[in-house]
């Protein structure tokens, strides 16, 4: 296929980030951990396993097929953490699988091969799914990674934020822009 630089050079940085993360998951699968961490760290090596493979079929000249990857693996049940190392585990997981989702993402809007992009966008949404596996399994084992904000923190932030719509909307109209100032004499 044929891709422009900025495409290649993208895939370029993001494969020996995969390389190292499908190392660190092999790792991760010979440590005694619990059953469902086991098939959560499974189900994100084949994910990762399957994006190298996609941005290597975008980035040989010669192919010019479609490409597509495998769905995510849906568990039925994830059981919960059993351990310090299942915990430290998920929890890397779980910020690997975010941040890679942020990274592909962010690629994505600035590639300029529709398939590439797409591949791309898709790929994200399936770390995503990879973090939220993570996140259940600490979840069932009662370790949040996000505390809930109180319903005064939130009653605040409604009437901080509703004050200020209310002050650009008594300025600016029901949704009128105001013309910028150098259209302002026209």
């Amino acid at each position: 296929m044929q891709l422009y630089a900025v495409d290649a050079g993208l895939m370029g940085n993001h494969l020996p980030m995969h390389q190292g993360t499908i190392a660190k998951l092999s790792y991760y699968l010979s440590l005694q951990t619990s059953h469902s961490l086991q098939l959560i760290v499974q189900n994100n090596l084949q994910i990762m396993v399957a994006h190298m493979k996609a941005m290597q079929q975008l980035l040989t000249p010669q192919d010019s097929g479609y490409v597509s990857l495998p769905p995510v693996q849906q568990l039925p049940t994830i059981g919960a953490v059993s351990s310090e190392t299942d915990y430290l585990i998920a929890l890397d997981g779980r910020l690997n699988a975010v941040s890679m989702a942020k990274e592909d993402f962010s690629s994505a809007m600035g590639m300029h091969t529709p398939m590439a992009r797409n591949i791309h966008i898709e790929m994200a949404l399936q770390k995503v799914q990879i973090a939220e596996q993570y996140e259940q399994f600490l979840l069932n084992a009662g370790l949040s990674v996000h505390p809930y904000a109180s319903a005064e923190i939130q009653q605040a932030l409604t009437e901080q934020y509703r004050a200020a719509l209310a002050s650009l909307s008594a300025r600016h109209g029901s949704g009128a822009r105001p013309k910028p100032a150098a259209l302002q004499h026209a």
